[in-house]
């Protein structure tokens, strides 16, 4: 068979593709910055979507902690659980554990309860308090984190960084501002709140308090728990904004 001639349209396509071929062996520097600016985009934005995830998770889980307690204060007063009292001395007080007095067992007059504090910081770890109320004044006596009512491990602790935002107390024809600190404590065999705080509106006055609004975290992407008076009961929510 005789060879085919040089200029055979077929080995001239053929030529005109390995040629082609040659020329594209590699990427140009400027399609190289232009996928790694690509890349650098796609991963700043999915970094950015991981930590505020992140967040949130942190946010729900402190505020899952602070929920459960409360919770654990309207139970031990709903089914009447008792503590240890201290029976020396003028004023009742939580039994000390190094045996300074002589204790006995009853079930608090005012039930149990929490004590919130604002805490906007995020400078050192945000705290909260047990307690029970022994003499039925719906507030922790003394200085909070020392005081006789004070239950044992009361000193409640968020993680680092998580702070507690607001204190919303709502009430019937009164906007009121904001707590700086909170009560709500629970009767005994009813569960049935009392809340108490600090705003201008109604110091110290519970009578016309529907509920109060606890924000872990900000107010851009906190979560809430909501506590409501009397056997309105205990709940959580997040923030659509």
């Amino acid at each position: 068979m005789a060879d085919q001639p040089q200029d055979d349209p077929i080995i001239c396509r053929a030529d005109e593709i390995r040629r082609a071929s040659s020329r594209r062996q590699g990427f140009t520097l400027v399609e190289v910055w232009v996928g790694l600016l690509i890349v650098a985009a796609i991963t700043g934005v999915s970094l950015a979507a991981l930590r505020g995830r992140t967040k949130t998770v942190v946010y729900r889980r402190n505020r899952d902690l602070v929920l459960a307690d409360v919770r654990a204060m309207q139970q031990s007063s709903l089914v009447g659980k008792t503590v240890a009292v201290c029976t020396t001395g003028r004023s009742k007080k939580i039994c000390p554990t190094d045996g300074s007095c002589v204790c006995a067992d009853e079930v608090p007059q005012g039930g149990y309860g929490v004590f919130l504090v604002l805490c906007t910081t995020g400078s050192s770890p945000c705290s909260y308090y047990l307690f029970a109320d022994l003499d039925a004044d719906g507030n922790i006596d003394y200085r909070y984190a020392s005081s006789n009512e004070l239950l044992p491990g009361g000193i409640k602790t968020l993680e680092p960084g998580v702070t507690v935002t607001r204190l919303d107390p709502t009430y019937q024809g009164c906007s009121g501002s904001g707590d700086s600190f909170f009560t709500a404590t629970f009767q005994p065999y009813t569960g049935s709140a009392t809340l108490k705080g600090n705003s201008t509106c109604s110091d110290y006055q519970s009578a016309a308090r529907l509920r109060e609004t606890v924000q872990v975290g900000p107010s851009s992407s906190g979560v809430q728990v909501i506590i409501q008076r009397g056997s309105g009961g205990v709940q959580e929510e997040t923030p659509s904004s």
